[in-house]
């Protein structure tokens, strides 16, 4: 359990997830989630309109995917609330799953993200059989022979077209009804700023600091970017980057 890399490994994934949280909650995000449940307008449309935005979604990011698919159909169910029209609630939250279905083949996808980083195939076998098989293990597996394989990329196309589909052959022969859901409670806020509390509201300095966040993870990364190889290292810094 408390072996190192596994340790490394957990806390990839723990920042993958939270980082992807983060970046659902953030003002851009929640502007494009206002935009797309402004086309919804029935059963059908939402479905495939949530299934599709959190497909595409968890292809970049299952921490985000994650996160984004629930708050969709939330948003969906306040859109049919407030607009008057009627959708099958259950099936709109599980459209926000759907994206559980291709994260894996994605660019955060865990195994893929491993087996490109320099050296861990051979160190899951080190000491458990044959040191010569061992050393004939490759040094790595980059990610432009998985994630970004022509056969991946082409089945991520068509579960995105297929399951939809299907989605919204469902959609037309289930039962709707009206949506009736708890309005938010407003959270009140304290006005007034006072001392270091303004850095953390400051929009100026998180600009800076993501700027260089960005620009630092070119420096670094820039090489491994145009090889097309991507380790989960690299899929955090640019996520705390943004």
């Amino acid at each position: 359990m408390w072996d190192p890399a596994l340790l490394v490994f957990a806390v990839q994934m723990m920042l993958i997830l939270v980082l992807g949280h983060v970046l659902v909650l953030t003002r851009p995000v929640s502007w494009i989630t206002e935009k797309l449940t402004s086309i919804v307008k029935d059963n059908a449309s939402a479905v495939v309109m949530v299934s599709v935005s959190t497909m595409l979604v968890a292809f970049f990011n299952w921490g985000l995917g994650l996160i984004f698919g629930a708050i969709m159909a939330r948003k969906v169910g306040e859109a049919a609330r407030d607009r008057g029209f009627k959708i099958n609630y259950p099936l709109v939250g599980a459209a926000g799953y759907v994206g559980l279905m291709v994260w894996h083949g994605g660019i955060s996808g865990s195994a893929p993200l491993k087996a490109a980083e320099s050296g861990h195939i051979k160190s899951l076998f080190s000491g458990k059989g044959s040191e010569n098989l061992v050393q004939q293990l490759p040094d790595s597996i980059p990610t432009e022979t998985t994630i970004f394989a022509d056969w991946n990329l082409i089945l991520f196309g068509v579960l995105l077209v297929l399951v939809p589909m299907l989605l919204w052959v469902v959609s037309k022969k289930t039962e709707t009804s009206y949506v009736e859901l708890l309005a938010e409670k407003e959270i009140k806020r304290n006005s007034i700023i006072e001392g270091a509390e303004k850095l953390d509201h400051s929009k100026y300095l998180s600009l800076i600091f993501g700027i260089l966040l960005i620009t630092a993870f070119l420096f670094s990364y820039g090489s491994n970017l145009l090889a097309g190889n991507l380790t989960p290292n690299m899929l955090n810094f640019f996520m705390l980057g943004l």
